[in-house]
């Protein structure tokens, strides 16, 4: 039988309650990738349905960092790693990644837990889940290499977040040296890194970094 109990935040917000299925901690996928300039596209399958809200969050396990894209494939959303650099924005080094990926999905319980039913008798949540319980926001965007030191250990949502053209060569033609930056989450600070990198012979590509929001979690509730 449902109950009317609501779990509601500091500010009053409603958090949980018996009809809703908060963002919780669905699984976390560690992967090891290669850097390198290309960097062929890797694909990781979530689990989760398409229909669910999904966020996923990373962080870097011995420096580097990576970015991706969220996109959906045979009804599922799959994580597309579509840049990866070293800790030095190099290329050619291990680079070792924890994703923490968040749905709207009811986890299967043990045996005995605390449950919360909808008035159809259907499971929105139970004591074992771990719902997305912080979700911060620094205001503007990051410096290239630029660092925020946050305080405690951080996964973030490492997102595109800029290009920038880092070397000119004249000559006949002359070239141009482009990378996109991506942020990256290790140990207690956030960063951002080259993950991809390419040249062509006019400056067609422009200067751009993204002054939004930078949203991460406290890893230390989910590990």
């Amino acid at each position: 039988m449902a109950f009317g109990m609501e779990i509601r935040q500091a500010d009053g917000t409603l958090w949980m309650s018996p009809e809703v299925t908060p963002l919780n901690l669905i699984k976390k996928i560690s992967q090891t990738f290669t850097a390198s300039y290309p960097f062929t596209a890797t694909t990781i399958a979530t689990g989760v349905p398409s229909g669910n809200a999904c966020m996923v969050f990373c962080k870097s396990t011995s420096g580097g960092g990576v970015a991706y894209t969220m996109d959906i494939s045979g009804g599922y959303w799959v994580i597309t790693v579509r840049g990866c650099s070293t800790e030095n924005g190099g290329s050619g080094g291990s680079v070792p990644i924890t994703f923490y990926v968040f749905a709207n999905m009811v986890t299967t319980p043990s045996r005995y837990s605390l449950a919360y039913y909808d008035a159809d008798g259907v499971m929105r949540w139970h004591a074992e889940m771990r719902p997305l319980e912080v979700l911060t926001q620094t205001p503007g965007g990051v410096p290239p290499r630029g660092k925020i030191e946050i305080g405690f250990n951080v996964a973030v949502c490492s997102v595109y977040s800029g290009t920038q053209m880092v070397l000119y060569q004249g000559g006949t033609p002359p070239l141009y040296t482009w990378m996109n930056f991506a942020y990256r989450a290790y140990g207690t600070n956030v960063v951002e890194l080259p993950v991809a990198a390419w040249q062509e012979n006019s400056s067609s590509a422009y200067k751009s970094f993204i002054n939004g929001a930078i949203y991460y979690i406290k890893t230390d509730n989910y590990d």
